[in-house]
């Protein structure tokens, strides 16, 4: 873990480099084929966005292209999950489904992406948040107006917990000597990411972006 000095921190961002993020869109890409595939195999037809250069939202009978169309099982998005589990030996990510979208396809769950980082993936820095904006969201895609794609296409990724989020996280108790202590999640929704963090030993967790709007 990298770190700015104590008293100047107001973020904590987790870094993922290219060849981690290399071997996660193959994956979501492999999981949408298999949602959809159940899906039509259930009902005949499915909703999907993006669709070859079309894209956008559709209804489909035929089975696309792996990597054509990912599932559209709601409005609100939060198809994947990202799981950081910081430690003093590297970082654990694991990159999971939502259950949601299984009960959509009528297939069995598929397991998960684990990929092992390097300690210094972890950040404790000092930033503004993105846009002005009061805080920042993960940034997955290239194309900003990409908020129903949930498949990655930038080539690192990067999830921030920073501004009123950071200010949170630092009332509810968290202890930036302990990162290690704790386990952070992010699922990106078609507006905003909701982020929760949890003291492992404990159980205790917060949900950073309750009733909080993007």
């Amino acid at each position: 873990m990298t770190s700015a000095r104590h008293n100047q921190w107001n973020s904590m961002v987790f870094m993922v480099p290219h060849d981690a993020t290399a071997q996660i869109r193959p994956w979501q890409q492999s999981v949408n084929h298999h949602l959809i595939a159940g899906h039509l195999a259930r009902t005949g037809e499915a909703d999907v966005t993006r669709l070859g250069q079309q894209g956008g939202w559709m209804t489909i009978t035929e089975l696309p292209a792996l990597g054509e169309a990912e599932p559209y099982v709601g409005d609100f998005g939060g198809l994947y999950t990202f799981t950081f589990s910081p430690s003093t030996r590297g970082c654990d990510l694991q990159v999971t489904a939502a259950p949601a979208a299984f009960k959509w396809a009528s297939t069995d769950a598929l397991a998960p992406l684990d990929i092992q980082l390097p300690p210094e993936v972890v950040v404790l820095t000092t930033r503004v948040p993105r846009c002005a904006l009061d805080w920042s969201g993960p940034e997955l895609n290239q194309d900003e107006d990409r908020s129903f794609v949930h498949e990655i296409s930038l080539d690192e990724l990067e999830f921030p917990i920073d501004g009123t989020m950071y200010v949170r996280l630092v009332a509810w108790g968290w202890d930036s000597a302990q990162v290690e202590a704790y386990r952070y999640r992010f699922i990106p929704l078609s507006v905003g990411c909701e982020m929760v963090v949890e003291h492992r030993p404990s159980g205790r967790h917060i949900h950073l972006t309750e009733d909080v709007c993007w």
